[in-house]
């Protein structure tokens, strides 16, 4: 026992050696350095030290004359300057008739409509990250992002709003509210939302639109509430508006190069107007106004607007958004330090609101023609006037149309919803740099049965290429003509159910059910093309159009048949027009 006591205090001594203390206290020390090291890079990432991060304010733009207002880092508001810096944690308010833009450091512009409250809460251009959001309180804006190639590194864009999130991608143009948003392009899959009480965010894509319902528990499917665009409620002068600000800044108005020669100025002299010279014609919704100011003169006003005046090379320089009328005048006013009116220079200008000649279409069919098609996919062309920067399809503006384009195409399909069994009509639009648009060429689409090609106004059809050839697709006279071997199972079920319909209207459809073993179905000896074997739905296009329908009383004597050509059933219902 004794042995066994010592030898284990013999151990213990050698554990307790200094250089093993001095081993532990240098672990340790490590430790506490590595922890240090971690917690502190989490602390600089987050003040941006590692990523270069620099705030950078937000350029805000009046369009219009009105009651326009910002707070300063939360305080009161006030009446905002035009091109006045916003930094994150400004607020902009529009009031009624009044209008404004922002452009932040990335090149994206939101436009702030009427009643509109909006503030910056992140403006952060980072050297490997950046970041820009906005939270809109209340109204309504228009988002553009630019192309990705106009941004370097990698970017997050984002609007809040009490009811949801959204990110934007690059190349996006939006409209958004509280609750809704409303997608013309973007780039990848499309803008992200995650709506408030809701666990999966959604996906919005272009040519969409979602409208966030009043209650939400959080248990629904969102893509409910996802639907296509409906041109017509989109028809805004709002977002024509904003699109013709874009524009203006991207393609400057070309007779604002034609600057009038001016002699430096004197040292008496106060102000010079360079652009727009006297009596200019304008094409588009905007014009520069720019010139020198001597050396006394403290502000300019352009018809009412402070521009903001270089102090060095005592230039100045304003764009001014122009009324919708034939004729412009543009007040230049040099006020000094006490606001004493130095110098006012008049120029009058002249709108070019001619609108651009109507587009052609060229196929399926050309303008004012009807057209009769059994595809549920394909594309409507046509070429553009010269001076066009834009191409819209029932209120749609073609996203892939590029200013001077001569040539344009859209697509028509059932799986977006621009293209539906019966009559289509498609209004194609040009619009000029100036934002006025042309009369519309107009194309009717019949998507129905019926042969492929050109409709004439009697119902007679001009094939434009050949029909089906499918070796299935034999005669009637051909064709078994037995008793029928499933009597009872074709029915009609709409409009009327059963086998007699009074009509109303120049077309209609009747639709009806049929067993799973139908390989065929005809109407009055005409095999329907659209209808697929083994389904057990069907309809025909009546249409007075496609001389499917007539006045007085229609007989539509519909035969079903199996895959050797017997007949199923037979059943004939009749339509009083």
């Amino acid at each position: 026992m004794r042995r066994r006591h010592r030898h284990n205090r013999r151990r213990q001594s050698e554990y307790d050696t200094p250089s093993n203390g001095i081993r532990r206290s240098v672990v340790g020390v490590a430790l506490i350095l590595l922890v240090l090291f971690a917690v502190g890079k989490m602390v600089l990432s987050y003040f941006g030290v590692g990523n270069a991060i620099s705030q950078l304010g937000t350029t805000l733009t009046m369009q219009r004359e009105g009651n326009v207002q910002v707070s300063i880092e939360g305080g009161e508001l006030k009446r905002a300057e035009n091109e006045q810096k916003l930094y994150p944690g400004d607020t902009v308010v529009t009031g009624p008739s009044s209008r404004a833009m922002l452009t932040f450091f990335d090149g994206t512009k939101i436009h702030l409509d009427e009643m509109t409250n909006l503030s910056v809460s992140e403006s952060a251009h980072g050297q490997e990250k950046s970041v820009l959001s906005v939270f809109l309180k209340e109204g309504t804006i228009w988002i553009a992002s630019p192309d990705k190639k106009a941004f370097s590194g990698a970017i997050q864009r984002s609007v809040s709003t009490p009811f949801l999130e959204s990110g934007f991608p690059s190349r996006t143009e939006a409209v958004m509210t509280s609750r809704s948003i409303v997608v013309f392009s973007a780039d990848g899959i499309g803008v992200t939302l995650e709506p408030d009480k809701a666990v999966i965010p959604i996906i919005v894509g272009e040519g969409q639109k979602f409208v966030l319902p009043a209650e939400l528990t959080g248990t629904e499917d969102l893509y409910v509430f996802r639907s296509p665009l409906d041109p017509y409620a989109l028809a805004s002068d709002f977002v024509e508006e904003s699109r013709n600000i874009l524009l203006g800044d991207t393609q400057k108005n070309t007779v604002t190069t034609d600057v009038v020669e001016q002699p430096p100025l004197e040292e008496d002299e106060a102000l010079i107007v360079n652009t727009p010279k006297n009596d200019a014609t304008i094409s588009l919704s905007t014009v520069d106004v720019s010139g020198q100011v001597g050396r006394k003169v403290s502000r300019v006003r352009v018809n009412g607007y402070n521009a903001p005046v270089d102090v060095n090379a005592r230039t100045f320089s304003q764009q001014l958004a122009l009324p919708d009328q034939d004729d412009v005048e543009i007040v230049v006013v040099a006020l000094s330090q006490e606001d004493e009116v130095l110098s006012e220079v008049r120029r009058q200008v002249h709108r070019d609101r001619k609108p651009p000649e109507q587009p052609k279409i060229l196929r399926p069919a050309k303008n004012g023609e009807t057209y009769n098609t059994n595809s549920e996919r394909f594309l409507i062309e046509g070429t553009a006037p010269q001076g066009t920067v834009g191409i819209s399809v029932n209120d749609y503006r073609l996203q892939l149309f590029e200013p001077g384009n001569r040539t344009w195409s859209y697509l028509a399909s059932t799986s977006i919803n621009n293209l539906k069994p019966g009559k289509n009509t498609y209004k194609v639009v040009a619009i000029n740099k100036g934002g006025y648009k042309s009369e519309p060429a107009i194309l009717t689409i019949v998507l129905g049965e019926g042969p492929e090609g050109v409709v004439r106004p009697e119902g007679e059809t001009v094939s434009s290429q050949p029909a089906s050839t499918a070796v299935e697709d034999a005669t009637p006279e051909a064709l078994p003509a037995n008793a029928p071997l499933k009597a009872g199972s074709l029915r009609v079920t709409g409009p009327t159910p059963g086998t007699v319909h009074t009509a109303t209207g120049t077309s209609f459809l009747i639709e009806g059910t049929t067993l799973p073993e139908t390989y065929s179905l005809w109407v009055n000896d005409y095999r329907l093309r659209l209808y697929e074997p083994g389904k057990t739905t069907w309809n025909y296009i009546a249409d007075t159009q496609l001389g499917t329908l007539k006045r007085g009383r229609n007989a539509y004597k519909i035969v079903t048949r199996n895959a050797k050509g017997e007949i199923l059933d037979t059943l004939t219902y009749v339509v009083q027009y």
